[in-house]
């Protein structure tokens, strides 16, 4: 790819799209990064700083969010259009845009982790079947959210596949009854992990905050949040409800009081806060904040989020430690902050590299034999008309 193709993919504005979706994407990824800067930081010495810093977490829900409306939204959206939905072509352009370069980087962690001891089986069985969210002993670290988010694209097509009869009405129901159904899932495992004896935060880890059946409510919400169009947000919700300055209210809420929440509802409630940052981005365009989250560098940060996600903790700890060992007087606050934009610099690069190389050329790919294999099976179906009518 050239540089100025690549300038293209990564800053071009692409018709069609929500530009301050790129930006809340890119906020996801920021966020992600400095939640895992701030744990390095500590690790290699440093001392403790504004305590909301281990909230980054809340930018996978954020991730979580965007993708049920994304994903969801085309899907709800193909399914009312046509009464059906193309399972394979779907699958093959997903298949197409996030295996190759998870597998690669599974590969790199592999190479890295066999210098230190043999891998068996067993070691590399939940990469291979993305199933990381439910076996945490793994190779490529942080992809059980990714995981996560392939359940979802597995199973999303089917249940729309299932219920293309369904009003639209009785399709927000089974996702709102889904979405109170996750804080009675959760109080039953907190439940039973009690009784286990398993260590709280252990369980919370381990088996609540990693597992899909415990953690889906962004997926949820951004997936209801798709079949509301415009005309329903004006009847369903109220405006000031979208106001920019209710949105950044709420978003520093959750930034910085998350921890307080009870585990039940905590996941539900930044969710929901999610969501409504989306709706906003999504149907207020000409507001401030839309339009700051439209910026070019955010759209780039965005374009490479999914390969930065990927990248990013391998080089992580040799900054951590190499700013601690380089600037041992420096105040904590710079430290930690040149930690994390040496990772975020560092994950950019990489990035960079693999979309130019690997994502882009796979994403097109993927794209063109979703299209043929549409066109063969419309082919055949002419074939079969022509046929029937003799």
């Amino acid at each position: 790819m050239s540089r100025t193709r690549l300038a293209t993919a990564l800053a071009g504005a692409r018709p069609g799209q929500w530009p301050a979706l790129d930006g809340l994407r890119a906020v996801a990824i920021l966020l992600v990064i400095s939640s895992h800067s701030y744990g390095e930081f500590l690790h290699a010495g440093g001392r403790p700083l504004f305590g909301p810093l281990w909230n980054g977490w809340i930018g996978v829900d954020l991730f979580f969010v965007l993708s049920g409306w994304l994903i969801g939204g085309a899907l709800f959206r193909e399914a009312r259009a046509t009464g059906a939905i193309d399972l394979a072509g779907f699958w093959i352009r997903r298949s197409f845009r996030i295996w190759p370069l998870y597998f690669l980087v599974t590969a790199f962690a592999a190479a890295l982790t066999d210098r230190g001891r043999g891998l068996g089986l067993a070691d590399v069985v939940p990469d291979l079947l993305l199933l990381t969210n439910y076996r945490p002993e793994h190779l490529a670290r942080g992809s059980w959210s990714l995981a996560s988010e392939e359940q979802f694209y597995l199973a999303a097509p089917i249940v729309l596949w299932l219920t293309a009869a369904w009003t639209v009405r009785r399709l927000r129901l089974a996702l709102a009854a889904a979405l109170l159904a996750a804080p009675l899932v959760r109080a039953a495992a907190i439940g039973h992990f009690a009784r286990s004896g398993l260590p709280k935060a252990e369980a919370e880890w381990l088996h609540i905050y990693l597992n899909l059946h415990t953690h889906f409510d962004g997926l949820a919400i951004g997936a209801l949040a798709a079949t509301l169009q415009p005309g329903d947000l004006a009847r369903r919700l109220p405006r000031a409800l979208l106001a920019p300055g209710v949105v950044l209210a709420l978003a520093a809420a959750i930034g910085g009081g998350v921890a307080l929440l009870p585990l039940t509802v905590k996941y539900s409630v930044v969710g929901g806060v999610f969501g409504v940052a989306v709706l906003h981005a999504a149907h207020r365009a000409e507001s401030v904040v839309s339009r700051l989250l439209s910026g070019a560098a955010l759209r780039v940060v965005a374009r490479l989020s999914y390969g930065m996600y990927l990248w990013y903790r391998f080089p992580l700890p040799y900054i951590a430690r190499a700013v601690q060992a380089d600037m041992p007087g420096a105040p904590a606050p710079l430290r930690f902050a040149l930690v994390f934009a040496g990772a975020g610099a560092a994950a950019m690069a990489m990035a960079t590299v693999t979309f130019a190389l690997v994502e882009r050329p796979m994403t097109d790919l993927g794209k063109r034999l979703a299209a043929w294999n549409v066109g063969r099976r419309r082919a055949r179906a002419a074939v079969e008309g022509v046929l029937a009518s003799r």
